[in-house]
């Protein structure tokens, strides 16, 4: 009898990679109807958003590095809108400011949720287990140089976002009618996001005076390496495989005795 041919996971992955560059268009489009071509394209930069994209290019191209340096930039971020979208399910309510770190925010333009922004922000939920499904699937590790590489990826955009989104607010009409001037936080170019009765994460914000350069270090520094560091120690545990290099070894022996 002809042996059953396998599956190759990495195929299957490509097809998630097109996906994921489909929902960040279907993002996008949600965004620019919401908010104009001017903000709906700021806030299309967060690096939860552009990490979508990268991490498609890395299942579409086959390069692990780029999924690895998405899921860890996003992983601080992500676990702290995991955690109040939980407090949201226990208050039965999506109000941002009744949670512990104010970080999850389902809410449309008009400062109520719509099931279009609950389908267009929910990768904040299932982006990281679907990125550690990615490592484990395809037998690659999760390894320092993915953190490495997450950092640079993160510098890249939130310089770009820095460069680009005004420190100003933004005149805005709503759905509505209503006028409103938008303050923008993308990507942290403004100061901390959330967790507003920390004073030491928001010790050195712009808003306080802090020249732009050093907040950009402190921030990157505090985020990227300390916060992301710790989280990239934690996601090795689901995204490597259980029982480690030994493990695998014996694997490989057994096959060749057999």
């Amino acid at each position: 009898m002809a042996a059953k041919s396998k599956s190759n996971p990495r195929s299957v992955w490509k097809a998630v990679g097109i996906f994921l560059w489909c929902y960040y268009a279907c993002s996008q489009y949600v965004l620019l109807d919401e908010y104009g071509p001017q903000v709906g394209a700021y806030q299309g930069l967060w690096i939860c958003s552009v990490s979508i994209l990268l991490s498609g290019f890395g299942m579409v191209f086959d390069n692990p590095t780029y999924c690895g340096a998405g899921l860890i930039a996003v992983s601080t971020g992500h676990f702290l809108w995991t955690i109040d979208s939980i407090f949201m399910l226990i208050n039965g309510s999506m109000n941002p400011n009744l949670v512990p770190f104010g970080i999850a925010d389902y809410n449309s333009a008009t400062g109520e949720p719509e099931w279009r922004t609950i389908i267009t922000t929910s990768h904040h939920l299932w982006y990281m287990p679907m990125s550690c499904l990615y490592f484990r699937s395809i037998g690659v590790k999760l390894e320092i140089k993915h953190l490495y590489w997450s950092i640079l990826w993160i510098l890249v955009v939130s310089a770009l976002t820095a460069m680009v989104v005004p420190l100003g607010c933004i005149d805005h009409v709503l759905p509505d009618g209503r006028e409103i001037c938008m303050n923008l936080n993308v990507n942290m170019v403004k100061k901390w996001w959330g967790l507003e009765d920390v004073w030491f994460f928001h010790a050195l914000d712009r808003d306080n005076g802090t020249h732009a350069v050093i907040f950009y270090c402190y921030a990157n520094f505090l985020h990227d390496y300390c916060l992301n560091g710790i989280w990239y120690n934690v996601l090795k545990l689901f995204a490597n495989p259980w029982g480690g290099d030994e493990e695998v070894k014996g694997k490989k022996k057994g096959k060749k005795k057999a």
